[in-house]
């Protein structure tokens, strides 16, 4: 059977490293992981400026869920833009809770 749904919401140990290996299996050939939830991980926008640098190898990832952490404004836009931007976008996120002006909801 293959993993599509990952919640590890409410670790707020994944630190940098976790979310750097997060990101890395995501780019994977062999991840078929579509949800993603990392809720109220104490994640900030260096964790959302990493998931981002892989989001564009994420071939499979549709959902991702980060609602109740500290992205702010420039991680909330290079989450969008890597995952092909408003037009067109790859993957919807969950941005609930976090710090962001209105023009970036």
């Amino acid at each position: 059977s293959r993993l599509s749904t990952l919640n590890l919401s409410g670790n707020s140990q994944l630190g940098h490293d976790g979310i750097h290996h997060i990101a890395t299996g995501l780019a994977s050939e062999f991840c078929n992981l579509e949800t993603l939830r990392l809720n109220r991980c104490d994640l900030d926008s260096s964790a959302a400026s990493t998931l981002s640098q892989q989001l564009p190898r994420a071939q499979s990832l549709r959902h991702l869920a980060l609602a109740h952490n500290n992205i702010d404004d420039v991680g909330c836009l290079k989450l969008l833009e890597a995952s092909g931007g408003c037009d067109n976008p790859t993957c919807s996120f969950d941005l609930e809770g976090n710090p962001l002006s209105p023009g970036c909801l």
